[in-house]
């Protein structure tokens, strides 16, 4: 059931970035709810887009832990 949601979350952040946003190599982006599924997920998108800060906001602190160890991330 899991892998069926994942593409969901998936294409949500990474259209998120690239279409609505406009994402362009070396910008910053700030990933409101980055410890829940889609906000993982556009962290990691952001930063293969060529985002040149990923500032992540979330508020599960062991899934910050490991957000902290994808790098060139900064959390709040």
């Amino acid at each position: 059931m899991t892998a069926a949601a994942l593409p969901n979350a998936g294409i949500s952040a990474w259209l998120s970035l690239s279409h609505t946003a406009g994402l362009r190599s070396g910008e910053s982006v700030l990933v409101l709810g980055a410890t829940g599924v889609t906000g993982r997920l556009a962290v990691q998108a952001a930063k293969q887009q060529g985002a040149g800060r990923v500032v992540a906001a979330g508020r599960d602190p062991i899934c910050q832990a490991r957000l902290r160890h994808t790098g060139r991330i900064s959390l709040n």
